[in-house]
């Protein structure tokens, strides 16, 4: 029996691979750069993420120092308004709209009523018919501007100053004072209500009664 014609099977350590070199290199550089393009967008929405979540912290915590600072303003018109009617004693809340101050005074009388519209809350007492010292040590809006006050005479007041008035009746006028940051885009809203201790403070825009009619 002739051997030479019998051939032993390859091996598998005597495989070669008939490949072309530069085709895998291809193949392999390819999915490379699909890899890092992947990573690239990855990190992109990974930092826009962070960047969303570190924002809106930051612009919370402003949010509530500038209701704090409403609220205090708030709280103040609310403690006048319950006072007077269970005292039976008239205060006078002196308020420098374009300054933010506010300062409340014992009266000892209603002062003489003004002919002009908005006419209780632009007279002032004379200094004989108010305490010296004010009732409450005096605060200011920081963080925000009274931007309007509208009566419910029907007539309104942008700077300047207003002197608010309550007795032993409640708030002796309607009045809705429109406040906002010093940016002018975060609005609040506070409203008294004539012969009542009510102060609603709200968000939302807030509307006055019809203007009343003097007779």
């Amino acid at each position: 029996m002739d051997c030479s014609i019998y051939t032993k099977p390859a091996s598998n350590s005597e495989k070669r691979c008939h490949c072309p070199r530069s085709r895998v290199g291809i193949v392999v550089s390819r999915r490379l750069g699909v890899v890092l393009v992947e990573l690239v967008v990855i990190c992109l929405i990974i930092s826009l993420l962070l960047g969303v979540v570190a924002i809106d912290p930051i612009r919370r915590l402003e949010r509530n120092k500038l209701d704090q600072d409403v609220n205090d303003f708030y709280l103040l018109l609310r403690t006048v308004a319950e006072s007077a009617i269970m005292k039976r004693q008239i205060y006078e809340v002196v308020i420098n709209m374009s300054e933010g101050t506010y300062v409340v005074y014992t009266a000892h009388k209603q002062p003489p009523e003004s002919t002009e519209g908005g006419a209780e809350s632009n007279v002032r007492s004379t200094p004989e018919d108010l305490d010296a010292e004010p009732v409450l040590p005096p605060g200011q809006l920081k963080r925000n501007i009274i931007a309007q006050a509208d009566f419910d005479t029907g007539s309104n007041r942008i700077g300047g100053e207003l002197i608010l008035r309550a007795d032993g009746q409640g708030w002796t006028e309607s009045v809705l004072f429109q406040i906002t940051d010093l940016n002018e885009s975060y609005p609040r809203y506070i409203r008294c209500d004539r012969q009542t201790a009510q102060v609603t403070l709200s968000r939302k825009e807030l509307t006055l009664p019809q203007p009343l009619k003097r007779l």
